[in-house]
Parts: C-alpha cells; sequence; structure tokens
C-alpha cells in the first residue's frame, strides 16, 4: 500500500469519532455545489468580493470606463451566473483550462466592459466563449484556438475560428473591444496586437 493511502486512511481512523470524513475531490467544482449553508457562505462572499471590485474600478480614472450596469445589477448576475455554472455540462473540471474562480472573474469582467465585440483566443473546451456568451448575449463574439480537438461546447451566437487570431483578424474592429487570452502566446505580443486592433480591454490567464 502506498504511503499517500496509509497516510489518507490513518487519517480518517483519527477523524471517525468525531463524524468527519477526508474525501477526494475529483475536480473543480465537480458536478454542482451543495445547497447548504456553505453554498449560502460562497453566494454572500461573491457579492461582497465582486461588490468592492466594482467600488474600485469605477473609482478608478486611469480605466477610462464608466460602466452602464448597475453595482447592484452587477453583483445580481454573478450570482445567477454561479447557479448557471452549476448546471453547465460543459464546464472545466479538472486543470488545463478555466476553472470556477477564473471563469466568474472572465464573467464578471465581460459584464463590467458591455464591449460590442469580443475576442476569446484559446477556445479549448469552449468553456470561455460559452461564459462570455452568457455574460454578453448581444456581443459579436470570436472565439480562436489552433485546434477543435478539445472542443467540447459550442455556445450559440459564438463565431468559432480555427487559426491564431492575429492572422485571421487583421482589421480593427469596432469598439472598443474585449478580449480574453488563454493561449500560451506571449502577453506583450497579444497586447501590441490588441491596440491595432481596437481591442482595449484586455484580460489575460497563463
Amino acid at each position: 500500500m502506498k504511503l499517500r493511502r496509509l497516510l489518507f486512511e490513518a487519517g480518517n481512523a483519527a477523524l471517525r469519532p468525531l463524524g468527519l470524513y477526508l474525501g477526494r475531490l475529483e475536480g473543480d467544482f465537480q458536478t454542482s455545489v451543495p445547497l447548504n449553508a456553505m453554498y449560502e457562505l460562497i453566494r454572500t462572499s461573491l457579492a461582497d468580493v465582486w461588490g468592492r471590485w466594482y467600488d474600485q474600478m469605477s473609482a478608478d480614472d486611469r480605466i477610462g470606463h464608466a460602466p452602464l450596469i448597475t453595482k447592484g445589477d452587477f453583483t445580481r448576475r454573478i450570482i445567477d451566473f454561479l447557479e448557471e455554472y452549476r448546471a453547465f455540462t460543459g464546464k472545466n473540471i479538472r486543470s488545463g483550462g478555466l476553472m470556477l474562480n477564473n471563469t466568474i472573474s472572465l464573467f464578471a469582467a465581460a459584464i463590467y466592459f458591455d464591449a460590442p465585440t469580443i475576442i476569446d483566443s484559446g477556445t479549448y473546451t469552449g468553456n470561455s466563449a460559452w461564459a462570455l456568451s452568457r455574460a454578453c448575449p448581444e456581443a459579436a463574439i470570436h472565439s480562436f484556438d489552433i485546434t477543435h480537438v478539445a472542443l467540447r461546447h459550442r455556445a450559440p451566437g459564438v463565431s468559432y475560428h480555427l487559426g491564431d487570431w492575429s492572422g485571421i483578424l487583421r482589421n480593427p474592429v469596432s469598439g472598443p473591444a474585449f478580449g480574453f487570452f488563454d493561449d500560451h502566446v506571449d502577453q506583450v505580443r497579444r497586447i501590441e496586437e490588441s491596440v491595432v486592433r481596437n481591442v482595449r480591454y484586455l484580460v489575460f490567464d497563463d
């Protein structure tokens, strides 16, 4: 028996008198979050954290963006999105793509800037494109990747492209546009490409 297994069993033996048990977390968020006190704490925490983020972003003149959405509607939409995410069958439940925290962060940034055009560089399983489509259903969303082998979910209204975004979208877009880059490419290069294409609000992952 491996050492890790022995430690796991020893830990459970010690916790058993207390009515506790060590389980294995197979993946982020797994299939759902239990509807209990912990879940309510998650909801409350999300409203608090993103409410403060909204205040800080709105007060920072360097951002150069006045959100059209109110703080109350902003936090409400994030809480509602948590419910959607629980039911979404295409979410990433293992490492290698956006997980719960980053998906919510992307959704929040997208609804805050509410850009008419959105670039998603790094389609992968389709999780990010889906989140962006839920955030801005009226936006023109373009998702790019060099392969669609891992693509499991195609969100309605999203245009999917095979290839690097800079080689496909060469001209400035109507904007200012929003760009999400999760493609393991030099970020300075992506910023330079975005500037000439009028993609102003950028979010990076990896």
